[in-house]
């Protein structure tokens, strides 16, 4: 299992270097801070227009803001509020049929399961996230997700 770990991690990272585009992180919202300097102030922006979509039960918005806010914590090093955000937007995208914010959402909580060391949940979110990516043409962010997955049982000695 360990030569077919290699394998995967090998043959995405040739892909991904091929790749014009980084797989699971684009913010297009203006708001979004350039430096971590600006971050606590954007934040706080960021969760007054979440609850605000709460009240409105907007749940793209709901999506965006959560998804938004969870980038900003896990860029400040706050990994609890980042995953608790992060479900959030999962829970959201997953209600209204928003596959690219739902994609970046597993992604994201694979990846904090994985450096966390809980390597069965990195797995479950990875293969959901597989799951979610039939649907949509993103050979990137497949290519990555294989990645991860040959990453995780790397680091299981499997």
């Amino acid at each position: 299992m360990k030569h077919l770990s290699w394998l995967i991690i090998i043959s995405s990272l040739l892909l991904l270097l091929t790749a014009q585009t980084e797989p699971f992180v684009d913010v297009t919202d203006p708001m979004f801070p350039e430096a971590v300097e600006d971050s606590t102030d954007v934040l706080k922006r960021y969760l007054d227009d979440l609850r605000s979509a709460e009240l409105e039960d907007d749940k793209p918005k709901i999506a965006q803001r959560a998804f938004a806010a969870a980038l900003i914590y896990k860029r400040i090093n706050n990994p609890k509020e980042a995953k608790k955000y992060y479900q959030q937007a999962l829970m959201a995208a997953a209600d209204i049929g928003d596959s690219d914010t739902e994609s970046k959402s597993l992604y994201q909580i694979a990846q904090m399961n994985f450096l966390a060391d809980d390597y069965d949940s990195a797995l479950t979110y990875f293969y959901r996230l597989i799951d979610a990516l039939k649907h949509v043409d993103k050979p990137v962010e497949l290519t990555e997700t294989y990645s991860g997955i040959g990453r995780t049982y790397f680091a299981q000695n499997k």
